[in-house]
Formats: C-alpha cells, sequence, structure tokens
C-alpha cells in the first residue's frame, strides 16, 4: 500500500504535465490564429489598395484621352476656321473668340489642361500647336501692317495677352459674349494700325 501515494502522485504530475502542454498548445493556436487573423486582415488592405490604385490609374488614363480628344478637336474647329478667314482681322477674330470660349463655363478643355498629370498628355503636340500658330500670326502681321519680324511678334504677344486678359474679364463678370469681343478687337486693331502708322515714311 505504500506505493499507492507515489503512484497517485505521478498520475497527478503526468496528467498536470498533460493539461499544461494542452494550455500551452491551446495558447500557441490562438497566437497562431490571431497572427493568421491579422495577416489576413493586411492582406485585404493590400487588396483593396492595390483595387484603388488601379482604379485611379484606369480614372487617370481615361482623363487623358479625353483630354487628347477635345484637344484635338479644338485644334481642328480652329485651323479649319482660320483657313476659311478672309483676312487677317478675321484671324485674330476667331483667336480672340477662341479665347472666350477657353473660358466660358462648362469647357473642360481648360480644367484637364490645369491638372500637369493629365495635360502631361498632350504637351508635345500643344507645344507645337502653339509654335505653328505663333509662326502664321507673326507672319501674317508683319505682312498686313508691313511690320519687322520684331514689331509682329510683340504686337501678336500683346494683342494674346488683351485678348486673354478680355476672355478672364468676361467671365468673372459674366459680359456680353460678342461686346466684349467688339471692344477687344477695337483695342488690339488700334494698336496694330498706330504701330504701322509709325512705320510710314
Amino acid at each position: 500500500f505504500g506505493l499507492l501515494p507515489a503512484i497517485m502522485l505521478i498520475k497527478t504530475r503526468s496528467e498536470a504535465a498533460r493539461m499544461s502542454g494542452r494550455q500551452e498548445l491551446s495558447t500557441d493556436l490562438a497566437i497562431l490564429e490571431e497572427r493568421l487573423s491579422g495577416r489576413e486582415v493586411q492582406l485585404r488592405q493590400q487588396v483593396v489598395e492595390l483595387a484603388e490604385q488601379q482604379d485611379q490609374v484606369e480614372k487617370l488614363q481615361e482623363e487623358k484621352t479625353l483630354l487628347e480628344r477635345e484637344f484635338e478637336a479644338y485644334a481642328q474647329e480652329l485651323t479649319g476656321q482660320v483657313n476659311a478667314a478672309q483676312s487677317f482681322e478675321e484671324v485674330v477674330r476667331i483667336f480672340v473668340g477662341s479665347n472666350f470660349d477657353h473660358h466660358a463655363p462648362g469647357n473642360i478643355l481648360p480644367i484637364l489642361e490645369s491638372q500637369p498629370e493629365i495635360a502631361v498628355a498632350i504637351r508635345d503636340r500643344q507645344e507645337g500647336y502653339r509654335k505653328q500658330v505663333g509662326a502664321y500670326l507673326v507672319a501674317s502681321a508683319a505682312e498686313t501692317y508691313k511690320l519687322s519680324r520684331t514689331q509682329a511678334e510683340l504686337v501678336v504677344s500683346m494683342s494674346s495677352g488683351a485678348s486673354v486678359a478680355a476672355a478672364g474679364y468676361a467671365a468673372r463678370n459674366h459680359a456680353a459674349r460678342e461686346k466684349t469681343i467688339d471692344l477687344a478687337m477695337t483695342y488690339i486693331q488700334a494698336g496694330l494700325n498706330r504701330i504701322a502708322q509709325r512705320n510710314e515714311p
């Protein structure tokens, strides 16, 4: 009978060891589950972020495509009007009117152009078009008003500035389009005629 307490003690310790092992295993499993759960949440967040990034890339590309289409339509329409013009004065009025349309409410082209990450899509095309238009206006002004190249470049630059300023004023103050264009044309023509007169012998 002396062995009974010892056997009971061994059983008790053995049972305690098994319970302790189970608790440790349970704890390890809980930790592992917690880590896996955290990893799952992290992965889900990464998937959401990647999806959002993809949406942003697709949206940016759509906006670039829209800008390219709008700019090409604008350039083609303006070129067609200029080709149909019968005089330099008509050409100037076309460009003045174009500036007014550019600043008009609801025109999406300047909105897209104002965003560098979108505007890059037409940067080279736009720069080339501006140079082409500028060269045409300078040559036409020089021929029409008998100006030197330097004088023609200056008056075209000043006339463009006056046109943009008038368009901006009209947009801010809701001024009548045609009346404001007429005033802008009067201002530009007066300057051109005055400079031409100074060149007369």
